[in-house]
């Protein structure tokens, strides 16, 4: 409803961000920047990459079920996402 009514009702999307998706990507950005500063991984712009690690999630899940795509998201494939989206970002920033 957001993605299709937001040109037309731009409260709708603010508040979408305010309540949604920035708590969640604040929540998210947070965390990986308190374990850069723990130095449990090698993180300069905890912006960039919580953005990076969503995206990874966003595309394969979230999208999906947003645009309304017919195909079944099964639980064991949403978390084989997840945790591949994890060791791809592991790989790249862990210490």
């Amino acid at each position: 409803m957001v993605v299709a009514e937001g040109p037309r009702f731009p409260e709708l999307t603010r508040r979408f961000f305010e309540v949604g998706k920035t708590p969640a990507v604040s929540a998210v950005r947070n965390y990986i920047a308190e374990l850069g500063r723990r130095g449990k991984l090698a993180i300069d712009d905890p912006e960039l990459a919580s953005q990076q690690f969503l995206g990874m999630i966003d595309e394969t899940v979230l999208w999906v079920r947003i645009m309304g795509d017919p195909r079944e998201l099964s639980v064991t494939h949403t978390n084989k996402v997840v945790d591949q989206a994890v060791a791809i970002f592991l790989r790249y920033y862990l210490q």
